[in-house]
């Protein structure tokens, strides 16, 4: 006879059969709706992929936020190459947005990983937002001593 969570033994007061008593605050009412027929606990079989192929999965977000760093990235160093330094003002702001962007996301990620119990995970994005954020006000910094610095010239 299954055990497991959500089971507790019938009272005196209740027909006595082989199904087990299920407590209302460990099974989802709207399993059976979902078509979820796994028992509590079990894991979710990720059909999409086949056995034995491990890894994380690539996010689309994360995806398009590393093409954006390259590509600010490279408009930065264009902009050096050319010494145009309102161009560099604005490639040191494009690049910081994108840093913003990459710090928001970590963010968001720490409180999804935290409230899965993947506690790994949230301190690895917590890591890696807070130096997004750091390289994105750095950015942010430069981009104001360039445009001071383009005013004081000219």
């Amino acid at each position: 006879m299954d055990t497991g969570p959500g089971y507790r033994e019938r009272g005196p007061d209740q027909a006595s059969t082989d199904e087990p008593w299920v407590d209302e605050e460990s099974w989802a009412p709207d399993a059976a709706l979902r078509g979820d027929e796994r028992s509590v606990g079990e894991e979710r079989r990720d059909w999409s992929r086949p056995d034995g192929a491990g890894g994380a999965r690539l996010n689309p977000i994360a995806i398009v936020l590393a093409l954006a760093i390259v590509a600010a990235a490279a408009f930065l160093a264009y902009a050096a190459a050319a010494r145009d330094v309102p161009l560099m003002t604005s490639a040191a702001v494009v690049l910081g947005l994108v840093l913003l962007a990459v710090a928001i996301s970590g963010a968001v990620s720490i409180f999804q990983s935290g409230s899965e119990g993947r506690t790994g995970r949230a301190f690895l994005m917590a890591i890696v937002g807070g130096l997004a954020g750091l390289l994105a006000f750095g950015c942010f910094a430069v981009a104001v001593l360039l445009a001071l610095v383009y005013r004081l010239q000219g």
